[in-house]
């Protein structure tokens, strides 16, 4: 048996709505920010400028 996990975001309270939405992508963010981290991390332990261009810089 399938179940469905298909959401109808057009009825209920739009803050419960909004926040079971927002969750999942709040938690993906963390996880790119620990991972861009560690790779600045690792990656900053040689002194080569080349190799540090070579992780992603976000302003």
């Amino acid at each position: 048996m399938r179940r469905d996990t298909t959401m109808n975001m057009t009825e209920g309270k739009p803050m419960v709505l909004l926040t079971v939405f927002a969750v999942p992508l709040l938690i993906g963010n963390i996880f790119q920010q620990a991972y861009n981290l560690a790779d600045s991390m690792i990656v900053g332990r040689r002194k080569e400028e080349k190799t540090a261009a070579a992780t992603p810089q976000h302003k």
